[in-house]
């Protein structure tokens, strides 16, 4: 069995403008997630829509959130990370792409000259 020579938990920064009328606001936070391999995941739920399983490797890899100010409580308080939060994020429009891109951005190698 391999593993790699550095850990499995990665900070991923978010960042993302949506409309909020004819304003545009700016959104950041910082998610908490395990480095898992991508193909044995998808390869593994060979068959299934791509949509359900990007967002259930997403699910079962983001552990935690942090300067999250997105998804907020009925008192305008952001919500703690919990599993319902962050299903709830996901299913906003655009969204899940902009999580799984910047996920995938974070947990593969960067060329440095």
């Amino acid at each position: 069995m391999f593993k790699t020579a550095v850990g499995d938990v990665v900070l991923i920064p978010v960042k993302f403008t949506q409309k909020d009328g004819a304003m545009v606001r700016k959104f950041e936070f910082t998610l908490t997630a395990k480095k898992t391999n991508w193909d044995d995941y998808r390869d593994a739920r060979d068959g299934d829509a791509m949509l359900d399983v990007i967002r259930d490797y997403l699910k079962e890899n983001v552990t935690d959130w942090s300067g999250q100010r997105y998804v907020l409580l009925e008192n305008n308080e952001p919500a703690a990370f919990s599993a319902e939060a962050f299903d709830y994020l996901l299913k906003q429009p655009g969204l899940m792409g902009i999580v799984f891109k910047a996920y995938t951005t974070e947990c593969g190698g960067k060329e440095k000259n």
